[in-house]
């Protein structure tokens, strides 16, 4: 059997566009059938979350490059 996978990607809202500038795109409940049938163009269901939707926090408690040490 054949197992396929796609995430879609749009423009990073304000809270992830510090880190990388995409976000995958987030289809709320009410909104998964109408993609499925094509009930509203592409432009109106794939568009970044609002502000705050994510709580993003950088943490470190050590160096980075330490963890590609040999």
């Amino acid at each position: 059997m054949l197992n396929a996978k796609a995430i879609l990607t749009v423009e990073a809202n304000d809270d992830i566009a510090p880190f990388p500038n995409r976000q995958m795109a987030v289809l709320r409940r009410e909104e998964r059938m109408v993609w499925l049938d094509l009930g509203r163009p592409e432009s109106e269901l794939l568009r970044p979350v609002p502000k705050a939707t994510y709580r993003v926090e950088e943490y470190w408690d050590e160096p980075r490059q330490a963890a590609f040490a040999i």
